[in-house]
């Protein structure tokens, strides 16, 4: 009888239930080295430029089947809803294997976006899984003025803010035509990191779904 008890007990907790309330809210789960990155998310960015420094915030309003964002300047944290955002869609194709990007280093320029290429901040599956296989890769990105033919260097460990705390992100490391470009290289390829001649983006922290105390640095 004890072992049946013992073996109840097992079983119970194996499924979480035996009577206790349950919740049904999803809980998103995100690998060793991924950036958390889905609904409710925002990511802070800071840009430089000859303009000066500028701050700029992602949500993401949802991942699947298409990525969803709002686009707003400064350090905006979840309790707050962007001003004005700039709203923009990614489909499914191009999340998969699209190479045009446009920029994001002027945060308030663009008017809404309908899906057709990729914001700077993202690259597509295809292009991420080309890097990682040493192929040569082709981008056209709007602010570069040309297609820009990447190669990958490396994969390297950089630090981002994650609910406050520095956390180590795995990315891959590519470069070409004065362009380097650092991508998320686990989960949702989003680009961690660029320079591009004299400007560049770098991202200093995310919020995640849900934190109790929303920390963007």
């Amino acid at each position: 009888m004890g072992r049946r008890i013992a073996s109840w007990a097992v079983l119970c907790l194996s499924i979480a239930g035996c009577g206790a309330a349950q919740s049904t809210r999803p809980v998103a789960r995100f690998d060793p080295g991924a950036l958390p990155i889905a609904a409710g998310a925002r990511l802070y960015f800071d840009s430089a430029s000859a303009a000066g420094p500028r701050e700029m915030t992602v949500s993401v309003v949802d991942t699947a089947p298409e990525f969803r964002y709002e686009l707003g300047c400064g350090h905006v944290e979840p309790a707050r809803a962007l001003a004005s955002p700039t709203t923009g869609v990614v489909d499914e194709s191009t999340m998969a294997g699209g190479r045009d990007e446009y920029a994001i280093d002027h945060c308030d320029r663009r008017a809404d976006h309908d899906g057709a290429a990729l914001p700077e901040f993202l690259v597509s599956a295809r292009a991420l899984a080309a890097l990682d296989h040493h192929e040569r890769t082709l981008l056209r990105v709007e602010d570069h003025g040309a297609a820009v033919a990447l190669m990958p260097v490396g994969h390297e460990s950089l630090s981002v803010r994650i609910d406050g705390r520095p956390t180590p992100i795995d990315t891959l490391h590519a470069r070409g035509d004065g362009m380097d470009l650092w991508i998320a290289d686990v989960g949702t390829p989003i680009v961690v990191r660029v320079v591009d001649h004299e400007r560049g983006f770098t991202l200093s922290g995310i919020d995640t779904p849900g934190a109790r105390t929303p920390r963007a640095r």
